[in-house]
């Protein structure tokens, strides 16, 4: 995601970060996400630099041990946090990728599959979901045909 990010952004002012950085969610709160994109310059990776004061995207990979916190906790610090504009939830059962975004008057949502291009809007670039997906083992199709497979 990291990378598919870096590539998107092309020469657009905006750097990825990976987990080693913290996103400044509040004065006391901070999390470690996935990935995350900042276009404030102030955000511009530094030695010195261990956090993000204002992300405007945040990518959370999905895992057993983590979805139930992504899609409650986590998902209710970001969208308090203002600077947020998207959040993208990249699921490990299936090739799938949710994101959330900040609408006026509420957030919507959108899924994509591993045909689509993924846009992320705030940063006018877009992906390609199984670009994401490459080299893994992760099914194309849904956790039922995954099963079926498996049989």
């Amino acid at each position: 995601m990291i990378r598919a990010l870096q590539d998107g952004l092309g020469d657009r002012p905006c750097w990825v970060h990976n987990s080693d950085v913290a996103v400044r969610l509040a004065p006391t709160e901070y999390r470690f996400p996935d990935a995350s994109v900042s276009c404030d310059d102030r955000d511009r990776p530094r030695r010195e630099r261990t956090e993000v004061a204002a992300p405007c995207v945040i990518v959370e990979v999905l895992s057993e041990g983590t979805e139930k916190e992504d899609r409650t906790t986590k998902f209710a610090l970001y969208r308090a946090c203002p600077s947020v504009q998207e959040y993208t939830l990249v699921n490990t059962d299936t090739q799938l990728v949710e994101v959330f975004r900040r609408g006026e008057p509420r957030w919507t949502y959108q899924s994509y599959g591993p045909d689509d291009h993924l846009p992320v809007e705030c940063l006018g670039a877009e992906l390609h979901v199984a670009s994401l997906y490459r080299r893994t083992d992760v099914p194309h199709n849904g956790p039922s045909l995954a099963l079926e497979s498996s049989l």
